[in-house]
């Protein structure tokens, strides 16, 4: 079973608090499950490309619509993932758009999407769970900037495996990344020019575990800001 949690990434420079005695805001824990769940899926219909859909998608709120990306597949052993978009007027409504999929030259799931200016930055997992970038002007059309070369606090690569839910926020000029390798933790890297990656620290900023709830994997969907903390949304594996 796959969860998702709330945790304080960092707080302001006179707070020492424990985590444990942080206070998480209500409008930030507290959510109710809409009686019509699920607002969107797979159509289930084995002609489809999205018969099926994956985790995780992304929604943008920009130009009073949300837009949604996600990853479709069929049913099977190795299916491709392939990049779907709806949109929705009130978030509960959702229209696919009608020239689906939108991205069927690479592996794409596990997406996140940032605009910077007039360019849309989605930082997606590859197949084998290797992260890349891919690039649009329309929210429609992207291209492929290729993986993501994320470095040690050293410089050198980072050993051969994967890498992958990237999480990105960007302040001051500096891209924030946070990944995963194998679903063991999550680790945090930082570019200013989105060419190379160098992780802040070597260890994990988040480990799994060791309470039951995500004993058997974490990676981060979200960071948000709010008020003078950071906030990340994770997901947690609980077998």
């Amino acid at each position: 079973m796959v969860s998702v949690y709330l945790l304080v990434l960092s707080c302001d420079s006179s707070s020492h608090k424990k985590q444990e005695e942080i206070i998480f805001p209500a409008n930030l824990v507290q959510f109710k499950a809409h009686s019509n769940n699920p607002l969107f899926k797979g159509t289930g219909l084995s002609a489809d490309w999205d018969e099926n859909i994956r985790e995780r998608g992304f929604i943008l709120y920009e130009d009073s619509s949300y837009h949604l990306w996600y990853t479709g597949y069929k049913d099977g052993d190795d299916q491709m993932m392939t990049l779907g978009y709806a949109t929705s007027q009130d978030g509960m409504m959702w229209s696919r758009y009608a020239e689906n999929p939108i991205y069927d030259s690479l592996w794409t799931e596990d997406m996140m999407v940032i605009k910077v200016g007039d360019t849309y930055h989605m930082f997606a997992e590859g197949k084998n769970d290797i992260a890349h970038r891919l690039t649009s002007l329309d929210r429609v059309h992207w291209q492929d900037q290729g993986p993501l070369d994320i470095r040690y606090a050293d410089g050198l690569p980072l050993s051969q495996g994967p890498y992958g839910t990237p999480t990105v926020y960007i302040q001051n000029d500096i891209w924030y990344l946070y990944y995963e390798r194998n679903d063991e933790a999550i680790w945090l890297a930082t570019s200013k020019d989105l060419k190379v990656w160098t992780n802040l620290q070597d260890e994990p900023v988040l480990k799994k575990g060791p309470e039951p709830y995500d004993r058997y994997g974490v990676a981060m969907n979200q960071v948000i800001k709010y008020q003078d903390k950071y906030y990340g949304y994770y997901h947690g594996t609980l077998l």
